[in-house]
């Protein structure tokens, strides 16, 4: 035990759990872009019912119902929340206990000394889209999980609806652009010193890395931008539910 304690007290052993918590998080973020692009897919024939439903609701019902038997429903849910909430917690922890030991250890004004050390604008940025990332993900949480703010536009299972009738809201779209584009800031940097704290530190391979970062990046913040997007400009078409049910009310040929 004594190891684990020294090894948490280190700098290294900070920057470690930091990377691997990081890991966590872009595989978090690259299949929940992948889950929103089903906003994109329309409708799909559900085999034995004969109804027609959105695919996005039928992905989000899947990964209520995955694993059963075994795992009740919902479970799979609430073991990635747990995941994420505890890394979460290492991250940001470690985080501020190294920024308070880099700040202890300079006489000087840190962020002058940041200025000297940080050479690229993502890094620059990092400790101050952490935060709002932070405040990003309680109003997530808080609008799409709950549906404890904006409660008018929310209805249980109807997934699309959801999202469709949220970014129908200019100014809620623009929350969700503006904040992927700090996304993108804070995974850029990250992932650059996620694979240099993890070893793959090396002259000849710093560019291959660099150019993972960015177009991991990219791809990440463009797909969760093309949602709002699309919807307000008219691309994602307008939710159709019977009454009180996640069928659609008609179903069009190729939609």
């Amino acid at each position: 035990m004594n190891w684990f304690v020294r090894f948490y007290k280190s700098s290294l052993g900070k920057k470690i759990i930091m990377a691997v918590s990081g890991v966590i998080f872009f595989g978090f973020v690259f299949l929940h872009m992948y889950g929103n692009l089903k906003m994109f897919m329309g409708t799909e024939l559900v085999e034995g019912l004969g109804v027609y439903k959105y695919k996005m609701d039928i992905y989000a019902e899947h990964l209520r119902t995955f694993g059963e038997p075994i795992l009740t429903y919902g479970m799979l849910l609430w073991i990635l929340r747990f995941v994420l909430v505890l890394a979460l917690v290492l991250h940001v922890t470690s985080a501020v206990q190294l920024w308070l030991m880099n700040n202890k250890a300079r006489p000087q004004n840190y962020a002058n000394a940041l200025k000297s050390q940080v050479t690229t604008f993502f890094a620059r940025t990092m400790y101050y889209t952490g935060p709002l990332l932070f405040l990003y993900i309680v109003y997530h949480i808080l609008h799409f999980t709950t549906g404890d703010i904006h409660s008018s536009t929310h209805i249980e299972g109807q997934v699309y609806g959801n999202v469709y009738n949220a970014f129908q809201t200019w100014w809620i779209a623009l929350i969700y652009i503006v904040a992927m584009i700090f996304l993108g800031f804070h995974l850029q940097h990250g992932l650059w010193s996620m694979l240099q704290t993890l070893g793959i530190n090396n002259p000849k391979r710093n560019l291959w890395r660099k150019r993972f970062a960015t177009a991991f990046t990219l791809i990440i913040v463009l797909g969760f931008i093309a949602v709002p997007i699309g919807i307000q400009a008219g691309i994602i078409p307008e939710p159709h539910y019977q009454p009180n049910s996640t069928v659609i009310a008609y179903h069009e040929t190729g939609r």
